[in-house]
């Protein structure tokens, strides 16, 4: 099993009853753990059994204490970060809007990617943005699946969203909650070493399960065509 659950605001917002179970979570505006100020915000992920694995500034926040708050990308334990960063796509500080983060992760045989977004109010702007991210070369490296997570609701229909994944290779998944994190899975022929499917989180409290993905992972079998293909040598060939 592989939870996703999206926090706004800062530390305060990080309850245990909200993070139990989590194995990614994506923040807003959290201050930066590593810096002089950011000791309360290390006590608090020790506590929960979280690490900060990405961190971006935003400049459009206000500084809490002379430390930025930024968007940062938090993983549990079992979880490997394998690689992370930010997308520069536009303009970022034109209507709080532009700003993407990312962090390449595996659990149990599966390698997700993790993309949290800073959308911009306007549908168009947001149809923009998403446009960017599935044309970025990123979303060509053969992953699970790919977890969208958004400061605000995603305005673009349905149709669109399916479009633009199909471009990229991808296929939209909804999920069981109304809202939260978006899933995309790999398209026909993008075989992967393991599948992913959302998981009704019905379990879980309101609040909550409308801010969370919880996916299932099963082992795929390797194939004949996923194996490494070495040419011939000469005398391999005749002999």
């Amino acid at each position: 099993m592989f939870t996703v659950t999206t926090r706004d605001g800062s530390e305060a917002h990080l309850n245990p009853g909200a993070m139990a179970g989590a194995d990614v979570v994506c923040c807003r505006a959290l201050v930066r753990p590593e810096g002089e100020d950011g000791g309360r915000v290390r006590r608090v992920l020790e506590g929960l059994g979280l690490t900060c694995s990405c961190f971006v500034p935003d400049p459009t926040l206000p500084a809490a204490g002379g430390e930025p708050a930024g968007l940062a990308i938090l993983t549990g334990t079992g979880v490997w970060p394998l690689n992370s960063g930010r997308l520069r796509l536009g303009d970022e500080d034109r209507d709080n809007g532009g700003m993407v983060q990312f962090l390449h992760v595996r659990k149990q045989g599966a390698s997700l990617l993790v993309l949290n977004l800073r959308l911009a109010s306007a549908p168009e702007r947001q149809q923009a943005l998403l446009a960017a991210v599935f044309a970025h070369g990123l979303l060509k490296e053969r992953c699970s699946g790919v977890v969208l997570c958004s400061d605000r609701p995603v305005e673009v229909g349905e149709r669109v969203l399916r479009s633009l994944a199909r471009a990229a290779g991808y296929a939209f998944r909804p999920a069981a909650a109304d809202s939260g994190p978006l899933l995309f899975v790999p398209g026909h022929g993008r075989g992967t070493s393991a599948s992913v499917s959302p998981v009704d989180p019905s379990d879980l409290p309101a609040a909550t399960r409308n801010r969370t993905l919880r996916l299932s992972i099963q082992r795929q079998p390797a194939r004949p065509t996923d194996r490494l293909r070495v040419p011939l040598s000469y005398r391999e060939q005749w002999l």
